[in-house]
């Protein structure tokens, strides 16, 4: 079975192996009842409201000495404060993390942020930067003060040395409470934290602001008719021109990398199998097509 230009038309067509005798073997009948490309972001280098901003002393009349702030920072000013030698915004864009308890309706997640959990060292202006969600969950769970939204980031690359301090504006000297610099220590920034990383990044190589990550997946969804025999162990294979694949693009960059070969995807294993019992007809299993490289 060749699929050709599959991306335009949608084009089928059939092989059907004949013996020495002159007979094929069977006639199956397959068709491609889908096909798909699906996108995802998996990184953006653009900072929103809930990028990592390094605390500063709090300076304000009646704080504690134990006090620091969230930067309050304009939008406008994202950007560049996430830049140059010693930014104070880091890990791109960000996706608030939910509860998972059964609650009835979707409940942002709270936590301590390292370093700042409330006996020590506090973030005192949690609630003016928009951080904290005081409102009292169903199982009366309430966000105490100093916690702070739980979020993923998206711009928080793996390091090959977590030891080393100095990136995203972090310094080596640990600090202790009260001093200026505490905020800054690397082993309190989340930048640090294996919990933290996109592991869709390269190694240390975080994107830049005007930077997107994309991964792509194209999707054939099969379908045989109840008259095809499936316990036959189909030998399928797609072919999908270099051209074709080529021919993906976002702002005209090949999203597929460059081919310089046609695509060939061949089957292993029988599609149209279900726990090892063989279907009577429909859709093969999306996990027996995962399968197939």
């Amino acid at each position: 079975m060749i699929f050709r230009d599959c991306l335009k038309l949608g084009t089928l067509s059939l092989l059907l192996i004949t013996g020495a005798s002159g007979q094929t073997a069977s006639v199956p009948r397959f068709t491609v009842s889908q096909v798909g490309l699906h996108f995802i972001c998996t990184a953006d280098g653009q900072p929103d409201m809930y990028s990592w901003r390094i605390p500063q002393k709090d300076t304000r009349d009646g704080a504690y000495t134990s006090d620091y702030v969230i930067p309050d920072i304009p939008p406008e000013e994202y950007e560049e404060k996430s830049q140059g030698p010693w930014p104070l915004i880091s890990g791109g864009r960000t996706a608030l993390r939910l509860r998972e308890e059964n609650l009835g309706d979707s409940y942002i997640a709270h936590f301590y942020p390292t370093g700042f959990n409330g006996s020590g060292a506090r973030l005192s202006n949690v609630d003016e930067v928009h951080w904290r969600n005081d409102q009292t969950h169903p199982d009366d769970f309430k966000p105490a003060e100093g916690m702070i939204k739980e979020r993923f980031y998206s711009n928080y690359p793996p390091l090959s040395n977590p030891v080393m301090a100095g990136r995203y504006g972090t310094s080596h000297i640990s600090s202790t409470i009260g001093s200026l610099n505490y905020g800054f220590y690397f082993r309190r920034h989340p930048g640090y934290d294996w919990r933290n990383w996109n592991w869709t990044l390269a190694y240390d190589t975080p994107l830049e602001v005007n930077q997107k990550r994309l991964q792509a997946m194209l999707y054939l969804h099969l379908h045989t008719p109840p008259t095809t025999d499936t316990n036959l162990d189909f030998d399928l294979a797609f072919v999908i021109s270099k051209d074709d694949m080529n021919s993906v693009m976002v702002n005209g960059r090949a999203i597929f990398f460059s081919h310089t070969e046609d695509l060939v995807i061949k089957t292993r294993k029988s599609l149209f199998e279900n726990k090892g019992t063989s279907v009577l007809g429909g859709a093969c299993q999306l996990l027996e097509m995962a399968a197939w490289s």
